[in-house]
């Protein structure tokens, strides 16, 4: 009995933590960031992973400006972000050597 009800307790805190992400998980993405400039002119890019209902599309990449997050990102890095504004991009010359995003976006970064 006492095996039974701690591996209940267990499965339960398991799914509960499981499934944490984004707080208030209505009103924010989360994202992949896939391209940082570096300095080569390229863009800062997220490609995104989670929506929020109404919102960009799943798989959907928006630029945004690296300096707002307070740390060091990474390419990789999975971040939370709520979109302020945004614009489809469409460019008038492509950079061959750069990923170009869908939209130009600017982002609030949420930190956990």
């Amino acid at each position: 009995m006492k095996t039974k009800f701690v591996l209940f307790i267990a499965l339960l805190l398991f799914i509960l933590t499981g499934g944490m992400g984004c707080d208030n998980e209505s009103i924010y993405y989360e994202g992949k960031v896939i391209s940082l400039n570096s300095g080569t002119g390229c863009f800062d890019i997220i490609e995104i992973s989670k929506s929020i209902p109404h919102g960009l599309a799943v798989n959907s990449t928006v630029s945004f400006d690296p300096n707002l997050y307070n740390g060091q990102l990474k390419v990789g890095d999975i971040v939370c972000f709520k979109v302020i504004k945004y614009e489809d991009w469409s460019p008038q010359v492509i950079l061959a050597m750069c990923t170009a995003p869908q939209y130009i976006g600017q982002l609030e970064f949420y930190i956990k």
